[in-house]
């Protein structure tokens, strides 16, 4: 039982971290995006 406790504890940190990086990556592109209105027209 307690095997399956820490499998589901580690799973959930690892997608917890994906979701993590990703929202992170995203904001950084925005902040890009918001720094040079020309990149923005351009796309």
């Amino acid at each position: 039982m307690m095997a399956i406790a820490a499998q589901k504890r580690r799973y959930g940190y690892r997608h917890k971290r994906r979701f993590h990086k990703d929202c992170w990556a995203r904001r950084r592109v925005f902040q890009q995006i918001r720094q040079q209105p020309s990149l923005r027209n351009a796309s």
